[in-house]
């Protein structure tokens, strides 16, 4: 059973990580949607100290941008409520597939607005910006660079961004293991992806859409079954359909892997209350046991490990979860 955590603010000294790797930790992630692996990262330089110290063997995954959409970056956290009316960045891109009554679902679902409309400020001539004016529906607090999903809307963008490409560059420079692809939609995804990278990696192929679901044969033929993964990414997926449907989506991945001999990993918010709490919810224990008894071979946590209070517990009770099926 693989178990990873995932690199942040909560765990970015060598110490902190070097004990989660004491605790079962077997493989880590480092988020790449907003930020660059070339002129060095603080966090892998932690995770390189702490890996050496425990005797290696602990993969480093980055999870590239991918065909994803994101708002731009915002100075201070917007704390927003149900009814308001506020200014959120875009990038161009998403600028131009933003129309008057769409609603968008923001950080991974989290919040949900519908648009009003579009701004865009010529104040440097060169480099226009561009503010979605948006009432919001569902409130909450918004960063910047978080996720951003039209409802009812499959874009079709690149597989790899020029950022994705810059960091792919260097990541064997930093000891990277395994890659991991978002918004998976198809065989040629992973085709793209691997002519950029050759065999250098394992890759992690995440489904977070409904594309994705269609074509998860493809997707999993197209997949090294000794050495890539499947990944059930919860987050985007459930922003795909009602909520009450996922449970069904995820065992149909299941079910696609096993017909095919084809390892997965599950991922979000396994133990998503320990971002506060010391301790999970007994929900959260029989999804994480039920997630390995079902056939994952690998799980995954997020905002646990990166931004929560207690990362190292958070591992400990991954592994201990997963030892009660030793049994």
């Amino acid at each position: 059973m693989e178990i990873f955590g995932t690199l942040g603010p909560a765990c970015s000294d060598e110490k902190t990580i070097y004990e989660m790797m004491r605790q079962g930790m077997t493989g880590m992630r480092i988020n790449l949607s907003h930020t660059d692996l070339a002129g060095g990262n603080s966090l892998i330089d932690s995770f390189t100290v702490a890996r050496a110290s425990s005797g290696g063997g602990c993969d480093l995954l980055i999870d590239l941008q991918g065909p994803e959409l994101r708002i731009g970056k915002i100075a201070h956290a917007l704390s927003l409520q149900d009814g308001d009316e506020a200014k959120i960045p875009v990038p161009s891109t998403l600028a131009s597939l933003l129309v008057p009554g769409q609603t968008v679902l923001l950080d991974d679902g989290k919040l949900s607005a519908r648009v009003l409309s579009v701004e865009r400020h010529m104040d440097d001539p060169a480099k226009p910006r561009y503010d979605a004016v948006v009432h919001i529906l569902r409130g909450g607090l918004l960063k910047g660079s978080k996720s951003l999903k039209i409802e009812g809307m499959d874009t079709d963008l690149p597989t790899l961004t020029s950022r994705d490409k810059r960091n792919l560059a260097v990541a064997s420079d930093l000891g990277v293991t395994t890659v991991m692809l978002p918004f998976v939609r198809g065989a040629d995804d992973i085709k793209a992806l691997r002519e950029n990278i050759g065999d250098r990696f394992r890759i992690f192929a995440k489904i977070e859409n409904m594309v994705g679901v269609e074509h998860v044969d493809e997707i999993i033929a197209e997949l090294d079954h000794d050495r890539d993964m499947l990944v059930i990414a919860r987050g985007d997926l459930g922003n795909n359909m009602p909520l009450w449907e996922l449970p069904r989506i995820q065992k149909q991945l299941e079910a696609a892997c096993h017909k095919s001999d084809m390892p997965y990993m599950i991922v979000t918010e396994l133990l998503a209350s320990m971002v506060q709490n010391p301790a999970p919810t007994r929900a959260e224990v029989s999804d994480v046991y039920h997630a390995i008894y079902h056939g994952a071979s690998a799980i995954m946590v997020t905002n646990e490990t990166a931004e929560g209070k207690y990362p190292v517990d958070v591992i400990r009770y991954m592994k201990n979860i997963a030892d009660t099926l030793k049994e």
